[in-house]
């Protein structure tokens, strides 16, 4: 459910959010598409980059129709549950990276 509510905000969105979205979901299937193979540490990167822009960028979604749970706050919520699902130890996220 948390891939098919990504998929409507990707949908929604323009610029880098879309474009953050893409590189992940793309990141995402390559990852589900070879059996037993351990998830990639960068999808994190990934998957924090699209946090930070769907948090960052109010206006990189523009609302199309009647999406399921397309909604920026609902979309967010399944980034995070797919965060928390594929990186259980990871630390927590942090809304500015950190250097």
């Amino acid at each position: 459910m948390n891939i098919a509510t990504i998929r409507g905000l990707r949908a929604q969105s323009q610029g880098a959010l879309a474009d953050a979205l893409a590189r992940m979901m793309q990141a995402l299937a390559r990852h589900f598409g070879q059996a037993e193979r351990p998830v990639p540490p960068a999808l994190l990167g990934k998957i924090d980059r699209a946090l930070r822009l769907s948090l960052d960028d109010a206006g990189a979604v523009t609302p199309r129709g009647a999406l399921i749970d397309a909604d920026p706050v609902t979309a967010r919520a399944a980034l995070v549950a797919l965060r928390r699902n594929l990186f259980p130890a990871a630390p927590d996220f942090a809304p500015e990276p950190r250097t």
